[in-house]
């Protein structure tokens, strides 16, 4: 057998390798911080609702109350808003690392191939 093939073959499995713990990494990280970034999501929500609960115990009268509700609905969707965007900059942080990861691979092919 040709160790000129056998060294391809070898070569190739390893880039595979090398290339599936990189996309392995890529993931678990994304993973990571989308569930940190939910668990931070879910904690700010509840402290908004229940200091708004608070600030409800001290109402004197309907429109006051629907004041602090409003102030809510407004918060809520600020914090919705920046959750959204956050969670869009990890996606394309991912996207990004994963087109890295193609435009590296499809490189290393092409030199494999010229072996």
């Amino acid at each position: 057998m040709d160790t000129k093939y056998v060294d391809q073959m070898t070569k190739m499995t390893k880039n595979l390798l090398d290339s599936m713990a990189e996309l392995q990494e890529i993931n678990s990280r994304t993973v990571q911080t989308l569930a940190k970034q939910q668990l931070q999501a879910a904690e700010e929500y509840m402290n908004a609702g229940s200091d708004n609960i608070k600030s409800l115990a001290d109402v004197k009268d309907l429109k006051e109350a629907m004041n602090k509700q409003v102030n809510l609905a407004t918060e809520m969707g600020e914090m919705m808003k920046n959750q959204a965007k956050e969670t869009m900059d990890v996606l394309n942080g991912a996207k990004s690392d994963l087109d890295t990861l193609v435009e590296k691979n499809v490189e290393l092919l092409k030199s494999v191939g010229k072996v």
